[in-house]
């Protein structure tokens, strides 16, 4: 191909004066979307119904975190899961500090939307060890297991 159809990208005014500020403006930007972005998701830790189940058995005890609303804790909930509804978390932290005591958090929901905001809520706020169950309240009843009402 002929070099002559390639034409160079404009350079700003201010590139041929300040020569380094694109790289400074660009790694000011990508600075600024890893600094300003919610934290790293991956802190959560993905919890089994199986894994909660089992160490129910066993006597390991997580504090299972209810987010959904109180109609729907009422018409049934995992076995010993507290209802802290996801609007009121932010308000209810000090609480649920006093409440855990070096345990992991294992938070739920119906489908997971509100259960990953409540997580990185927890993970915002300092708390270390934070699960999510895998497919929350949906899956939990589609595979039959222990209901509370």
């Amino acid at each position: 191909m002929n070099p002559s159809h390639f034409i160079a990208p404009p350079r700003a005014p201010h590139s041929k004066k300040f020569p380094g500020l694109s790289a400074a403006v660009l790694i000011g930007t990508l600075t600024c979307l890893l600094a300003c972005s919610p934290a790293n998701e991956s802190a959560v830790r993905s919890v089994s119904p199986d894994e909660i189940t089992q160490g129910l058995s066993i006597g390991r005890n997580p504090l299972i975190l209810d987010v959904r609303s109180a109609e729907e804790f009422k018409i049934g909930h995992v076995p010993g899961a507290i209802l802290v509804p996801v609007d009121e978390l932010p308000d209810r932290l000090d609480i649920l500090r006093e409440i855990k005591k070096e345990r992991e958090v294992v938070v739920y929901c119906e489908s997971g939307k509100r259960a990953r905001n409540a997580a990185q809520i927890l993970i915002d706020s300092d708390f270390e060890a934070v699960g999510h169950l895998e497919g929350d309240m949906a899956v939990w009843r589609k595979r039959g297991l222990p209901i509370e009402r």
